[in-house]
């Protein structure tokens, strides 16, 4: 699920969600096409595709449901967090609590 050929704006990438559901599938059909069965077919399911202690993930908190509204996540206005390897590169509301050294960011989003 995704690309990186550059086709849509930064951030919008998840709008790919929405497009799923159109064709079909249900909004957790599409959050697991696009995460722990993505990480199966490639065969990293011990490294990423859920979140569990030891393993890899990039985590995005939305302010609604998206099995409600699955083209929320679609919609950086309405992106609460989003981290990449532990490391929070957007964060609206303070939600990920910091302990010493701040870890290096991009700078915009």
């Amino acid at each position: 699920m995704g690309t990186d050929c550059g086709i849509a704006e930064h951030g919008t990438n998840l709008r790919g969600l929405g497009y799923l559901v159109d064709c079909g599938m249900t909004p957790m059909g599409a959050l697991r096409a696009g995460s722990s069965e993505a990480a199966e077919l490639l065969g990293l399911a011990a490294d990423i595709g859920t979140l569990e202690p030891g393993k890899r993930a990039d985590v995005v908190i939305t302010r609604g449901n998206p099995l409600d509204d699955i083209r929320a996540l679609g919609d950086p206005a309405t992106i609460l967090l989003v981290m990449k390897d532990g490391v929070a590169y957007k964060d609206v509301d303070g939600l990920v609590a910091t302990t010493g050294a701040e870890p290096s960011r991009p700078a915009a989003l």
